[in-house]
């Protein structure tokens, strides 16, 4: 079956509208002071963290892992409830199932779940598919696996730009070098190219670090997007030249028989 690698451009979901770290927003209506000692009481011990801020409203920040997997009105419900009934609609409630240390290092035992029964084929994976993974991941404050479908969204429009010029990259060496030649010969999309790699760069790092701000992540999903939706215009402008592509690399790449690139020769 002939896929299409490259027809049209990509654009993030709108769940990006959603607050990263599921705040709920009630009505205040009285001193947020008179407050303070009655939240400490009723949430004290409950959970692992928990933080309160003098804020025009009473904000209540709580990360504890109960939260993990738990949808993020229920986590809201949860906390809500501990409190007294009549504070209840007027404080801000954020809510997280992560610790401060994102990354648990911690040596364990892991297990493998049971696998459902497997459908009859694999469905490939777009650029827009993957980004539409990296904003659900976010959504889940997941950040390494948002962060390597950023990546692999970047990295698989790049090879989709590739292959459909004549030529396949087998690796991240391969990768750098037709970013290189795009930013040198594409002067209008430069800096576009250049910054938007540094960053696809950056998520890649993130995906078996984890220590990426959220907020940081959030924003890399903007250059994923440029960066894709860069490659498109370049394609379709039918400007980019294999054959000068082909100069531009050292020798030992453009031999049938390298570690670097597939061409159809």
């Amino acid at each position: 079956m002939c896929i299409q690698r490259f027809s049209y451009p990509i654009a993030r979901s709108l769940i990006l509208r959603v607050n990263l770290f599921g705040s709920i927003l009630l009505r205040h209506n009285h001193n947020v002071q008179n407050y303070r000692s009655l939240v400490i009481e009723s949430l004290k011990n409950k959970f692992d963290h928990l933080k309160i801020e003098d804020l025009p409203k009473l904000k209540i920040s709580v990360r504890d892992p109960i939260f993990r997997g738990m949808p993020l009105d229920a986590q809201h419900k949860l906390v809500v409830d501990l409190l007294p009934e009549h504070i209840r609609n007027d404080v801000v409630v954020e809510s997280s199932p992560l610790s401060e240390e994102s990354t648990d290092c911690e040596v364990k035992r892991d297990v493998k779940k049971k696998v459902p029964l497997l459908p009859d084929c694999n469905i490939p994976a777009t650029p827009q598919y993957l980004l539409d993974e990296a904003v659900f991941y976010l959504s889940k404050q997941s950040g390494m696996l948002s962060s390597g479908c950023i990546w692999l969204c970047g990295s698989l429009a790049l090879k989709n730009f590739s292959i459909s010029n004549g030529f396949d990259p087998k690796n991240h060496t391969s990768k750098n070098h037709v970013v290189d030649f795009l930013a040198k010969s594409f002067d209008e999309f430069r800096s576009d190219l250049q910054l938007s790699w540094s960053v696809l760069n950056d998520s890649y790092q993130n995906s078996y670090e984890g220590d990426r701000d959220l907020v940081l992540i959030c924003e890399d999903l903007k250059y994923a997007e440029l960066f894709c939706n860069t490659l498109f215009v370049i394609h379709h402008s039918k400007q980019f030249k294999r054959e000068e592509f082909m100069k531009y690399l050292p020798k030992s790449m453009t031999k049938e028989e390298n570690i670097y690139f597939d061409f159809d020769f």
